[in-house]
């Protein structure tokens, strides 16, 4: 079985932490909903985490959290994850990936955003091309409904019980 890292999209993705109980620290990452929409995809590139670049590169499976305050897929998955995966399998595998879900009709649409993306953007993908140790990405994503969408101080208190139970293991 393919071990697994769990990251939290931030900030409503913090919501999972009431559920996580596993000694499986999670991670955490920032792919806003708001770059999809504005179409800034060489900034969701250029600002992934390393720590998931890595992992991916590993072979390792990695689930990414995320929550909505609306019972449907953050964009941040849909859109954000399918253009990642689009990406990463172009320059690490070369091979062309058909974005799934809400995204699958933006095959088009995504190879256009590809071939304009700064060489330097393509240049730090790559460079995790070198420890690849799978020939596929695992990545899925699991989402739910949350209510407390920009409530930073729940958010927070969230954060503090998670620590407190996780330093108890």
């Amino acid at each position: 079985m393919t071990e697994y890292r769990l990251y939290i999209n931030l900030s409503n993705g913090i919501d999972f932490l009431k559920q996580e109980k596993s000694n499986n620290l999670v991670r955490f990452i920032r792919i806003p909903s708001s770059w999809c929409e504005s179409k800034q995809w060489d900034r969701i590139l250029f600002t992934l985490s390393d720590d998931l670049l890595m992992h991916l590169a590993l072979g390792y499976h990695c689930i990414i959290l995320d929550t909505s305050p609306k019972n449907r897929i953050p964009r941040a998955l849909w859109q954000g994850i399918e253009w990642i995966k689009f990406v990463l399998y172009k320059i690490w595998f070369n091979k062309d990936y058909i974005p799934e879900g809400k995204a699958r009709l933006g095959y088009k649409y995504f190879l256009e955003q590809y071939r304009k993306l700064p060489r330097i953007i393509k240049k730090r993908i790559k460079y995790y091309k070198d420890f690849l140790m799978t020939d596929e990405l695992r990545i899925s994503c699991k989402y739910r409904q949350t209510d407390i969408d920009g409530k930073k101080e729940e958010m927070r208190k969230i954060l503090e019980e998670y620590l407190n139970v996780f330093k108890k293991h």
